[in-house]
């Protein structure tokens, strides 16, 4: 049997645990070992690799800037993610957040949001939350993630002061 550090296949090719090759539809690349030659190759199912995780969808929803604070769960991802990349922004506006999160808590997100309302045409980056829509440095939406959940992830919204009236679109690429 040949060690996995050995194999050379395309990323998304995998071996069972007898060292059987299972063929999931990608070509192997050039220079695979003459040792492997002899596996027997057989068609993989979801079934056989009901192990390997793969997925991404992406989900849009909309925040009110003159929102009360809370959680809100976002749901229709169709599994529990790992990373969710969120973009933000205030239509016709600069008022534009990029940030993502790799787990609950500040300490897993990190966001680059424009700071135009505070000094015009500058970007500030932090790891304050995962969503970060800052009128000004004392008035904004900021979003942490609470948790990822089975069908999606609950976003904790803080509000300070007083937002200007608006709704925000808001997009997350949820993966697995």
């Amino acid at each position: 049997m040949v060690d996995r550090t050995d194999i050379y296949i395309r990323p998304r090719g995998y071996y069972d645990n007898k060292g059987n090759l299972l063929n999931v539809g990608f070509d192997t690349i050039n220079g695979m070992p003459a040792d492997l030659a002899g596996h027997k190759t057989i068609e993989a199912t979801a079934s056989v690799l009901g192990h390997v995780k793969t997925g991404a969808k992406i989900i849009n929803f909309t925040r009110d800037m003159t929102a009360d604070s809370g959680d809100v769960a976002y749901t229709g991802v169709g599994f529990k993610p790992r990373v969710v990349i969120f973009l933000a922004n205030k239509a016709a506006t600069k008022l534009t957040s990029i940030g993502f999160s790799v787990g609950a808590g500040t300490s897993n997100n990190a966001v680059i949001m424009d700071y135009f309302g505070a000094t015009a045409d500058t970007w500030s980056n932090g790891s304050i939350a995962s969503i970060a829509l800052m009128e000004t440095a004392a008035i904004y939406q900021i979003a942490t993630l609470k948790t990822l959940d089975a069908d999606g992830f609950t976003l904790t919204w803080t509000k300070a002061e007083s937002p200007s009236a608006a709704i925000v679109t808001c997009y997350a690429l949820c993966l697995l």
